[in-house]
């Protein structure tokens, strides 16, 4: 496990203290469910497209296909 560097720890505790980045995540946390409910239907697709954009957001690697295989599969 890493350990933040003393720039990353002083660059963490200024943001916990900004007004307007509270405020963005009290905005996101009310609006949680909302964004893919429509009429009690989930929509997949949008849901799909959201982690998407989050994912380029964030910038992870994208990870190569792998097809799955197999005959018999349980969730």
């Amino acid at each position: 496990m890493e350990t933040l560097s003393n720039v990353e720890k002083e660059e963490l505790l200024t943001l916990v203290h900004r007004v307007d980045l509270k405020m963005d995540f009290q905005t996101i946390r009310k609006m949680r469910r909302q964004r893919f409910i429509d009429k009690n239907e989930k929509y997949l697709d949008t849901f799909v497209k959201f982690l998407t954009q989050a994912n380029a957001f964030i910038n992870h690697k994208k990870k190569p296909f792998k097809k799955i295989e197999g005959v018999n599969f349980k969730l």
